[in-house]
């Protein structure tokens, strides 16, 4: 059953409790999903300017996640996301941070700046900053790789994998994954393409990076990777089961050029490999208790087999070449 049939309307008064259930939780995600982008872009803003940019980044994240479309009738608008709720955090914070620093206040008003009158013109100018930029902008963008699938079919399916997955693969988490995830998520909700690429994205840099630190001796005979780099691996081999790519950001930063390509290219293999096979995954559940939602998962897990060998042997190879050529050190 796909995500399709378990949103549609008439499971709320269908005679069976269990896909009643179903349905609210569908429901309730994506709900959940929509105070995603307020909560971050508040956070944003508080951390640039205190309390009076709180509220502010609150409404810059909303107008993110498209709550203005929802609450203003506009069922067809499409909302900025990731990298909308970046900008107007951002904005929010340093445009309340500056109005508190320099709006000079009467002792017995000055109660009131904090609270109401630097909020107050910064909620007014992030609308128009929204307005005007941030929504035909950003909202564009998303709305040409939704019309980009439109309205050209199966090829250039494979070619919108090909970029999230290098997107979601190319910083382990970083506003770059981010932004591929706000994409690939609202594809998905919009039942326009599957997050098949996105989630395999996810998992085979941290599981193949991991795997690697384990492998290397059976390989190439001798360790390429030093003691500390051993227990980092083996955190990113367990925490890539989890679909957290961050265990893998040590290796990353030392090598930031070769981990990077080889991440990207291990990720575009398996989940070409995985998508060409007919896998087909449409909920945001990465980690390894997602799986059994996969429709065709022999196809989804022989894409991201094949994915995480290459990261893996990819990286013990050119290890053993930098160590062997002098390029690199073991401490």
């Amino acid at each position: 059953m796909g995500v399709t049939a378990i949103g549609d309307t008439r499971y709320a008064t269908d005679a069976n409790s269990l896909l009643q259930i179903c349905h609210y939780l569908t429901l309730y995600g994506s709900m959940i999903m929509k105070f995603m982008y307020p909560v971050f872009a508040a956070y944003m803003a508080y951390s640039i300017a205190d309390r009076p940019g709180l509220v502010p980044g609150f409404i810059g994240g909303a107008f993110a996640g498209g709550l203005h479309f929802t609450l203003w009738a506009q069922p067809g608008g499409i909302p900025s996301g990731f990298l909308g709720a970046l900008l107007l955090g951002m904005v929010a914070g340093l445009l309340a941070d500056f109005l508190n620093r320099h709006i000079h206040l009467h002792k017995h008003l000055q109660a009131m700046k904090p609270m109401l009158i630097v909020p107050g013109l910064t909620v007014l100018a992030i609308f128009f900053f929204n307005f005007y930029f941030v929504d035909p902008v950003f909202g564009g963008i998303n709305h040409f790789f939704q019309q980009f699938i439109l309205d050209h079919g199966r090829s250039s399916a494979l070619t919108l994998a090909v970029i999230i997955t290098s997107l979601t693969a190319f910083d382990l988490g970083g506003p770059v994954n981010k932004s591929a995830g706000a994409i690939a998520i609202g594809l998905a909700a919009d039942h326009i393409f599957p997050l098949t690429a996105r989630v395999l994205g996810i998992v085979i840099p941290p599981i193949g990076i991991g795997l690697a630190t384990v492998i290397d001796r059976f390989v190439v005979r001798q360790r390429v990777f030093d003691e500390n780099q051993r227990v980092t691996g083996t955190t990113s081999l367990i925490l890539g089961f989890l679909a957290i790519g961050e265990g893998a950001i040590p290796f990353m930063l030392k090598n930031p050029v070769i981990t990077i390509s080889i991440n990207i290219l291990g990720a575009i293999i398996g989940s070409l490999i995985a998508i060409s096979m007919g896998s087909v995954q449409w909920f945001p559940l990465p980690a390894i208790w997602g799986w059994p939602l996969v429709q065709n998962l022999p196809a989804y897990l022989a894409g991201m087999t094949t994915g995480v060998l290459f990261v893996a042997f990819a990286n013990v190879f050119v290890r053993f070449y930098l160590l062997r050529s002098g390029r690199i050190t073991l401490n």
